[in-house]
């Protein structure tokens, strides 16, 4: 690897870290302006929509850069799993846009559009699943965190309605989520450090 293919890569690595740290960022910082629920329809907070859109727009942004990573190193399976939760995370970007003014026919659609979301979910975890760079429980973590969803979506179509039930599901669905999110970053950086290392070890014989 050449020094110019080097850098490229380590800008390539610092895209693809910071976009998943920030994004949870936002993510945890979106919690404390959660929809008022006490009202029906449920009122949402234009500050926590607004860091919504920017957690899922720099998701999108750390899953293409690691797709693109992950094609010029021929892990092809992992790769097209990324480049599927990119696409994934674009239709949820559009949820962000229907979901500030909800009434009962808005929130069905969102939730069919959430519905969606899952039937893209499944398969791209799946194939991250094929990345071996990540432990396997990071792997696994990934696959359970769409179980609170798809109950979280089972109980709304069940009653039209957004209970306190649903909320903790959904809310569950998002810290698995984001968790998987964070130790995508974290092992991402670490094998880059570890590769560094390595190569560094072999000029220095």
């Amino acid at each position: 690897m050449t020094t110019t293919d080097e850098q490229k890569e380590k800008q390539l690595i610092r895209i693809i870290t910071w976009s998943f740290y920030i994004s949870v960022l936002a993510a945890v910082i979106s919690w404390f302006f959660a929809p008022d629920f006490s009202v029906d329809p449920p009122k949402m907070d234009e500050i926590g929509l607004l860091l919504g859109q920017l957690q899922t727009s720099l998701v999108i942004l750390g899953c293409t850069a690691l797709g693109i990573k992950l094609t010029e190193e021929k892990k092809t399976l992992a790769s097209i799993g990324f480049t599927m939760m990119a696409i994934t995370q674009g239709v949820i970007f559009v949820l962000y846009v229907v979901a500030p003014e909800p009434s009962k026919e808005n929130l069905d659609e969102v939730y069919k559009l959430f519905t969606a979301t899952i039937f893209l979910l499944v398969p791209s975890m799946s194939l991250i699943a094929f990345y071996s760079d990540f432990p396997r429980w990071v792997n696994i973590l990934g696959m359970v965190a769409i179980l609170p969803w798809i109950g979280e979506i089972s109980l709304y179509f069940a009653s039209h309605k957004l209970s306190d039930t649903v909320g903790m599901m959904d809310f569950g669905g998002q810290l698995l989520m984001n968790s998987t999110v964070c130790s995508w970053a974290y092992f991402t950086w670490k094998n880059r450090s570890e590769s560094s290392d390595e190569l560094n070890n072999e000029k220095a014989f």
